[in-house]
């Protein structure tokens, strides 16, 4: 049977007020993300980021200050002038979010530099941020999976540093 002709504009009109809701909420998340990025304590408060902090430190020395290293070096790329770090994960783009603010990496990967490969796959995020920084950067990928490799290897010949 033919859809009645109310039928398609009700669903659409439906569709539209999912994507304007999900559209706030990302706007949302983006706003917390940028007014925490740069202290996490404004968003647990006081005692919960004291409690925190000592678990990651706790963390931080059985794995030989893994994530201390992985800062000292991340941070030495965001001063360099003309340089950005760019996080692709396959971890949803909300949790991800919350994990680079718990672990303070809020300043070093600004929001719109994070990217979840959760649905589209880590190489169709790789396209995008070649179509986003050109062809004309040096790309770094570091990882523990074949994807990362497989990034590294296209990305071997590319231009002059910027």
């Amino acid at each position: 049977a033919p859809a009645q002709p109310g039928a398609l504009n009700k669903a659409s009109v439906g569709v539209a007020a999912w994507f304007r809701k999900l559209a706030f909420r990302y706007r949302r998340i983006r706003e917390i993300y940028t007014a925490c990025s740069d202290n996490v304590n404004k968003l647990l408060g006081p005692q919960k980021y004291q409690q925190w902090v000592e678990l990651r430190n706790e963390v931080d020395s059985m794995t030989d200050n893994w994530l201390g290293l992985s800062m000292q070096a991340l941070q030495l790329i965001h001063q360099r002038e003309d340089n950005v770090n760019v996080l692709v994960t396959t971890t949803p783009l909300v949790p991800a979010l919350a994990k680079c603010l718990l672990h303070g990496l809020g300043e070093m990967f600004p929001v719109h530099n994070i990217y979840s490969a959760c649905t589209i796959g880590k190489q169709s995020c790789f396209e995008r941020i070649q179509a986003r920084f050109s062809n004309k950067v040096t790309y770094i990928a570091i990882g523990d999976k074949d994807d990362e490799a497989q990034a590294a290897k296209n990305w071997t010949n590319v231009g002059e540093d910027h």
